[in-house]
């Protein structure tokens, strides 16, 4: 369609052949950019969309962690004054470790590639890059793959120009991040419970009253 448009006006005499064609050439390359620009645009538009639904939907498993923490010390204030506070405790731990709650957990944790530590060979480290390049290559298919779902651009992201989409996009990927350091660190908290629970049942219930109270309070204080 674009060629036969061009086309339509012909040279009038050999001279200006070549200078047509010239100009031809030109102009489809800067058709051709324009639309790969807006194609590029597009993409970028889309991306922000995207990170912003991701920004919600972190916001979202936050609060739902927050919730879980809340009722953690509702659970632990109303164990007060209870002849049964031991064994009230025990089963205050096991639910607030869960399998739900590591579930959910394991939906906050962005999945990364695991690559098993470093290696001076050569063979060690072709292995290492190609676990890298192909987690790389993971990453970006599923961020392809997501942005095909992204169909309508809000209008006020549509006035912005490229550079203030990608400002705002790495913005967010810096918010996302830090939403990650978040739900690593409460994870890592809530294995060490899991841990210390089990710890707990070679020591006396004397000692282990003490212990679970201990483990549940600093639970409870550190938050999401």
């Amino acid at each position: 369609m674009k060629s036969q448009l061009i086309s339509s006006v012909e040279p009038q005499n050999d001279a200006t052949f070549l200078q047509f064609e010239k100009n031809r050439r030109l102009v489809l390359i800067n058709l051709n950019s324009s639309f790969s620009a807006m194609s590029s645009k597009e993409h970028l538009q889309k991306e922000l969309v995207l990170s912003q639904r991701k920004i919600k939907d972190a916001e979202e498993k936050k609060t739902k962690l927050k919730k879980l923490v809340q009722e953690l010390d509702n659970h632990y204030q109303t164990s007060k004054g209870s002849v049964m506070r031991y064994n009230k405790l025990k089963t205050i731990v096991k639910e607030f470790t869960s399998e739900n709650t590591m579930k959910l957990l394991q939906e906050c944790i962005k999945r990364k590639p695991a690559v098993n530590g470093k290696s001076n060979s050569l063979t060690g480290n072709l292995l290492q890059r190609c676990a890298e390049f192909a987690g790389k290559a993971a990453e970006v298919a599923e961020k392809n793959t997501d942005i095909t779902d992204v169909h309508i651009i809000p209008p006020d992201i549509k006035k912005m120009d490229k550079k203030t989409v990608s400002m705002n996009i790495e913005n967010n990927e810096k918010v996302l991040a830090d939403y990650q350091k978040t739900f690593i660190s409460f994870k890592h908290r809530i294995d060490n419970l899991k841990k210390n629970y089990e710890a707990s049942k070679a020591n006396p219930p004397n000692i282990r009253y003490q212990e679970l109270k201990k483990m549940i309070k600093q639970t409870i204080e550190a938050g999401v």
